[in-house]
């Protein structure tokens, strides 16, 4: 893949097809590799471009703690220097948190925005994730000489609790992992007003269902749409119904 330095990060992505724009978040710990066959199946009206985000892929990893607003200034400097103004912005997971916030912020403005599994909403912690909090704690304490062993530990923690991405987040990329966890996009949901699409999968264990009814409710011209049997890689496990979804939406908004 071709690769862009943005904000002295070299950033690798993809571009293909002609047409409106496209732009493609990816969630953490992944890469542009799985939104591939939903990519073809839009480069043929339109141009569709996806980047690795930094720590990710075969992009530079950031040098600080990163959040959700760093990461949505790379976006916004690689859109820049790419030259580019996407007409839709789709993101799944925390490249569906970036995407709220880009757009609630009035970083980037499309026409449309289609959120997928998005991240973003949190909650109060239930009795069982304040116990993985607590363990992992303590862990981190009585583990503090053996470092190997408190990454397994709290890697395990999270991971059984319903946060399998933190088993995806290297040791470097733990604590921006953490800081983005805690960063909640319902305010900026609010402030999205061009037409939605929420894709969800019905067993998505990472971004409930409940979830996607609070921001369906928060972003005004917003449509959800539930797959039975597809969990949190909606996209992968349904791929010709979302790539339906997503071709009609798109038409429907042109």
């Amino acid at each position: 893949m071709p690769q862009l330095i943005v904000d002295k990060l070299a950033i690798a992505y993809a571009d293909e097809g002609k047409g409106p724009v496209v732009l493609m978040l990816h969630g953490w710990g992944s890469s542009v590799q799985p939104f591939d066959a939903l990519a073809r199946a839009l480069a043929g009206k339109y141009r569709v471009v996806r980047l690795d985000l930094p720590g990710f892929g075969g992009s530079q990893l950031p040098d600080r703690v990163w959040g959700i607003p760093e990461y949505a200034a790379l976006i916004t400097d690689f859109c820049t220097k790419l030259a580019i103004r996407p007409t839709t912005l789709l993101g799944h997971s925390m490249g569906g948190q970036a995407a709220i916030y880009l757009v609630g912020q009035g970083l980037i403005r499309p026409q449309r925005l289609i959120l997928i599994g998005a991240s973003g909403v949190r909650d109060a912690w239930t009795v069982r994730q304040r116990l993985t909090f607590i363990l992992a704690k303590a862990g981190k304490v009585v583990t503090r000489p053996f470092p190997a062993v408190a990454n397994r530990l709290r890697t395990r923690l999270y991971a059984t609790n319903g946060n399998s991405e933190y088993a995806a987040a290297s040791p470097a990329l733990a604590a921006n992992y953490r800081r983005v966890l805690t960063e909640d996009q319902r305010a900026n949901a609010s402030r999205v007003h061009i037409p939605t699409l929420l894709i969800w999968g019905q067993q998505d264990a990472d971004a409930p269902l409940r979830n996607a009814h609070i921001l369906h409710r928060l972003i005004a011209h917003s449509r959800l749409e539930v797959l039975p049997g597809a969990g949190h890689f909606v996209f992968l496990d349904k791929p010709t119904e979302t790539a339906i979804l997503v071709e009609e939406f798109m038409h429907e908004q042109a």
